[in-house]
C-alpha cells in the first residue's frame, strides 16, 4: 500500500490502485508469497526500484498446496519501479515479482555497457559466495554469521575453525559456540570436517540446522574418550523432548571425520564417515519442514552451521572442536 503527500507531517492520501504491489491473488502455488515491507530507492542514473520482502515456499515434489513452507524464511527481492502522475508504478506490465527483468546500461556503467543486462535473483538466493570455506584467514568470511558472544578461535590452531565446549547448548539463548551461513536454495548439501575427542557424554560438535532454539537439527559427534558416535537430534519445539533419530558408531580411530547432510527440498540425508570419499549413510527421508517459519515462527530462515557444545558455562575451554573445512552447494 502507499499514500503521498507534500509535507512530511500530511495530510496523506492513499493512491487510488492500491495496493502497489501484492501476490495474495496468486493463491497457494504461487512460487513467491508474502511481499511486503518495501523501501524505493534511484540508483543515480534515473532508474527506480523497490527492494522488499518476501517468501519461496516449497514442499516435496508433487505436494499439495498446505504443505508448502517456508525454509528460508523473508528473503530480499528487487522490483524495477516506474512513475506515473506522480505514483510509482512497482514491476511495470506484470505488476509481479519477476525470477528476472533487464536493466538498460550506459557506456559509463560498470555493468558491461552500454545494452541491456538481466539481473537474476531466484536462482540462489542472492550474491555469489564461496562453495567452500576453509578457515585459514583470521576472521569468519562475510556471509558467515555467529550468535551472542561467539566462543571460538581462528588463531589457536592455523586452518581451522575452533569451537569450545565450554559454552550452553544451542538450545538456550546464552553463549554458545556456533557459526554457519543462510540456506539459499531449496535443495542443497552442507558439510563439513571436524577433529573432535569428546571428554564425556555432554560434549558434542558437528552440524546443525538451525531455525531457533526450539527447532533445529543437530548432527553430532559425541562419545567419550577414545570412542566416538554420530547422532541425528531434532528439536521440535519448545518444551518439547529432543528426540535421537538415528545413531552410528564411528571407527574407533576416527579422530577426524567428515559430516554431510543433503537436502532434496523437503527431505533430509544425513551422512558422516573418515573422509569426504568414504562416507556412510546415517539415515535418509527426515521432514525438514520443522526449520520452516510457518512451523517454527518468526521471520527469519534456517542457518547451516557447525557447533560445538558441553552445556558447562563455568568450564575453562577444557575442551574443543577443530573444522578444518564447511562447504555448502545448491542442488
Amino acid at each position: 500500500m502507499i499514500a503521498r503527500s507534500k509535507t512530511l507531517t500530511g495530510g496523506y492520501a492513499g493512491m487510488a490502485r492500491n495496493p502497489l504491489l501484492t501476490h495474495r491473488h496468486l493463491g497457494s502455488y504461487a512460487e513467491i508469497s508474502n511481499v511486503g515491507h518495501a523501501d524505493l530507492f534511484d540508483d543515480g542514473n534515473g532508474r527506480w526500484y523497490m527492494v522488499l520482502l518476501a517468501s519461496r515456499p516449497y514442499g516435496d515434489s508433487g505436494d499439495c498446496p498446505g504443505e508448502r513452507v517456508s525454509n528460508m524464511g523473508r528473503e530480499t527481492f528487487l522490483v524495477p519501479v516506474s512513475w506515473e502522475n506522480d505514483w510509482p508504478v512497482a514491476a511495470p506490465g506484470t505488476g509481479m515479482i519477476q525470477d528476472s527483468f533487464d536493466i538498460p546500461c550506459t557506456e559509463t556503467e560498470a555493468c558491461g555497457g552500454p545494452g541491456t543486462h538481466r539481473a537474476v535473483f531466484c536462482e540462489d538466493g542472492g550474491f555469489p559466495v564461496s562453495a567452500c570455506t576453509h578457515f585459514t584467514a583470521p576472521f569468519l568470511p562475510p556471509d558467515w554469521l555467529t550468535l551472542r558472544a561467539p566462543l571460538y578461535s581462528l588463531t589457536e590452531r592455523s586452518g581451522c575453525l575452533r569451537l569450545y565446549t565450554c559454552g550452553r547448548t544451542l538450545r538456550s539463548c546464552d553463549s554458545v559456540s556456533f557459526a554457519g551461513r543462510r540456506q539459499r536454495s531449496m535443495s542443497y548439501t552442507f558439510s563439513c570436517s571436524v577433529e573432535f575427542d569428546p571428554a564425556d557424554e555432554q560434549e558434542e560438535a558437528g552440524i546443525v540446522l538451525l531455525q531457533s532454539e526450539d527447532f533445529q537439527y543437530r548432527f553430532a559427534v559425541t562419545g567419550e574418550r577414545g570412542t566416538r558416535s554420530v547422532r541425528v537430534i531434532m528439536a521440535a519445539g519448545p518444551g518439547i523432548p529432543e528426540t535421537v533419530i538415528a545413531e552410528k558408531t564411528m571407527e574407533k580411530d576416527c579422530s577426524v571425520c567428515t559430516l554431510a547432510v543433503r537436502a532434496d527440498r523437503q527431505r533430509l540425508s544425513f551422512y558422516a564417515g573418515p573422509d569426504a570419499g568414504s562416507l556412510h549413510t546415517v539415515c535418509t527421508g527426515i521432514d525438514a519442514r520443522i526449520l520452516s517459519t510457518e512451523r517454527a515462527g518468526g521471520f527469519v530462515g534456517t542457518v547451516l552451521g557447525v557447533y560445538a557444545s558441553g552445556n558447562a558455562p563455568d568450564r575453562e575451554r577444557a575442551s574443543h572442536a577443530d573444522f578444518f573445512w564447511a562447504e555448502y552447494d545448491s542442488v
